[in-house]
């Protein structure tokens, strides 16, 4: 059973009740008062952590795909997945070029 806490609006897991020596990829949602990158698992979104930015690489902008891995609740790896996060945003802007069309196609009626 993992052990949670609430933050504000945010859920975060304890990284120690985690087996937490393998990499996983996580999306940053959201960074905090440049202090905390808020991440979310990618196999399941409903899963959040918060992370020290000091932990992560420089120039971390919402929206980037990170492979972390972790020992005793420090990140010990780092890496921004750069082209897993292009394909995720080019993805998201061919969505929102779509949503755009059909909002323009349905003016005329």
């Amino acid at each position: 059973m993992r052990n949670q806490k609430a933050i504000g609006h945010v859920i975060l897991v304890n990284l120690k009740k985690e087996k937490i020596n393998m990499k996983k990829k996580y999306t940053v949602d959201e960074i905090l008062d440049k202090k905390f990158a808020i991440m979310l698992d990618r196999e399941d979104e409903t899963k959040k952590i918060d992370v020290p930015l000091t932990q992560l690489p420089v120039n971390l902008k919402e929206g980037d795909i990170v492979e972390l891995e972790f020992k005793e609740n420090k990140v010990i790896f780092a890496e921004v997945d750069i082209k897993e996060t292009r394909k995720e945003r080019e993805k998201v802007r061919k969505l929102i070029n779509k949503l755009k069309n059909k909002s323009t196609d349905l003016k005329g009626f």
